[in-house]
């Protein structure tokens, strides 16, 4: 996440090299993002990293073949958005009330655990339609 005064394009590459420092056992195959992200200097940074681009052209030119690929995959970026639509909303994190980059990574973490949690107890107890809710099972 971003402050609204810094273009997404301008955070691959911070992103990225994040990912290589912390989990250095970790190769990046490939990425994928919105339209935000694609510029040149983004498209020369995956290309000396080897990293394959699924980003989206800011120009729609793909071929049907290549543009039912993008959109299948572009598909599983709404897990993540309504994961964060659930932290922010049902959980009131918005403003993160931590200092520093790792306690609000540990913090996430616990979050999604947590929520996780509750999924796996909403499923036990035939509440299926409560997965999405976490707080029907704090009140």
């Amino acid at each position: 996440m971003t402050p609204a005064n810094v273009h997404d394009s301008n955070m691959l590459q911070p992103l990225i090299e994040s990912i290589e420092e912390n989990l250095p056992e970790q190769r990046i195959g490939s990425t994928t993002g919105d339209k935000a992200y694609k510029s040149d200097k983004n498209d020369e940074l995956l290309k000396d990293k080897k990293i394959k681009s699924e980003l989206i052209p800011k120009e729609d030119l793909d071929t049907r073949p290549e543009k039912i690929k993008r959109k299948k995959l572009h598909s599983k970026r709404s897990l993540i958005e309504t994961l964060f639509g659930l932290l922010t909303t049902q959980l009131n994190l918005e403003q993160p009330r931590l200092r520093g980059i790792d306690a609000v990574n540990f913090n996430t973490t616990l979050i999604i655990i947590a929520l996780y949690c509750v999924n796996i107890v909403a499923s036990k107890i035939g509440r299926a339609d409560k997965i999405n809710c976490p707080t029907f099972f704090f009140q």
